[in-house]
């Protein structure tokens, strides 16, 4: 049988959109006769996702790509040689793993070597990180923005196309899911509910949608802050949200599959992105939900949102997404067309059947 392994570079702590966009890829590879192995860093936690593989006749393969370079290239030329896959597809990898793969691969005669990026490289001019993108067949950004940066970088053009990921089933809010989830986080149900999914790291920019947070505080007593995917045990969000005199009003949920259902209990959604963003599946769930978007102007969130039209952009500043927030809370009378016209900008540009098709015929067949 042919095979495709994925060298992710995660770790997967839920089960979300992009390991329900693996599935999909897994199961319509399958249709074309391919068998799928995935590599982790560490095994996924989610009990429901590693079901779902299995069911899927997937494989994972767990051995870190980070840390130390000499242990990293055993391990991907000790997998490269045993699994002998037709395709190799690379995606979080750190740098020396990003120029080993595609050498090993090209040694074992790998048809065809694919790297997807998945945030953006701050390139300002050719970077010696080239070499390592001019070695795959192809280079895939998941935005036009990545892709601008890494063409700055010196990444060869004819191989470099913009791809950008989908979701797949329908998402709908629901005034049931809205009643059951605010009463699960103790959230009054006339309130305002500002809503964000991300994990906690300083390109998240989730501390600057804390400290907008307590900007907006005192100026409106009926707001309350929902954050989906931050490690409460591990991070020190809750306790900035406590020193800064907020924490009544800001609610964590956690690290949980299907975080997308949690929507269903928001007004508004907010991504803070810093930098580095190619372009958070988490825009498209707020998208298909029909939720009004205030982000800020940083890579791929920019392609998503339309200023204005199903949603507002700012700067990445805690004093500008404040104000970005309380523009759209005084004007509740433009979320209902913000949000049909986020789901129809959705529905052209983010459809995961077609994403996944458009991947497997353009690039792996």
């Amino acid at each position: 049988m042919k095979k495709i392994i994925h060298f992710t570079g995660m770790q997967s702590f839920k089960f979300g959109s992009l390991e329900r966009y693996f599935l999909h890829l897994i199961q319509q590879c399958s249709d074309e006769g391919y068998k799928t192995i995935l590599q982790y860093e560490t095994m996924p936690s989610s009990q429901s996702y590693l079901d779902e593989l299995k069911k899927s006749g997937a494989e994972v393969m767990v051995f870190p790509t980070y840390g130390n370079p000499w242990r990293m290239f055993i391990n991907c030329l000790s997998c490269l040689r045993e699994i002998k896959a037709n395709i190799v597809h690379t995606h979080f990898t750190g740098r020396n793993a990003k120029l080993v793969i595609p050498i090993i691969a090209r040694m074992c005669g790998t048809r065809r070597i694919i790297c997807m990026v998945h945030n953006k490289p701050p390139y300002q001019k050719k970077n010696i990180a080239r070499f390592a993108y001019n070695l795959y067949h192809h280079v895939l950004p998941v935005s036009k923005s990545v892709e601008s940066s890494l063409l700055t970088g010196g990444v060869k053009p004819d191989i470099l196309n913009a791809h950008y990921l989908g979701l797949f089933g329908e998402k709908v809010r629901s005034k049931e899911d809205r009643v059951l989830f605010r009463k699960k986080f103790s959230i009054p149900g006339e309130a305002v509910v500002l809503i964000c999914i991300s994990f906690d790291a300083p390109f998240k920019g989730v501390d600057i949608l804390v400290e907008a947070f307590q900007i907006l505080y005192s100026k409106h007593k009926n707001i309350y802050l929902l954050s989906v995917g931050v490690d409460v045990g591990e991070s020190r969000l809750p306790a900035l949200a406590t020193e800064l005199g907020i924490s009544d009003r800001v609610r964590w949920a956690g690290i949980v599959d299907e975080g997308w259902k949690t929507l269903s209990a928001a007004d508004i959604y907010v991504q803070p992105s810093r930098s580095e963003e190619g372009l958070p599946l988490a825009i498209m769930e707020a998208m298909a939900m029909k939720l009004p978007i205030v982000c800020t102007n940083i890579s791929g969130n920019v392609e998503a949102v339309a200023d204005g039209k199903n949603g507002l952009i700012c700067k990445p500043t805690k004093e500008d997404l404040a104000a970005a927030i309380e523009k759209m809370i005084l004007r509740p009378d433009s979320w209902r067309e913000m949000g049909e016209a986020g789901k129809g900008r959705f529905l052209e540009l983010f459809d995961g059947k077609k994403s996944v098709e458009d991947l497997i015929g353009r690039y792996y067949l």
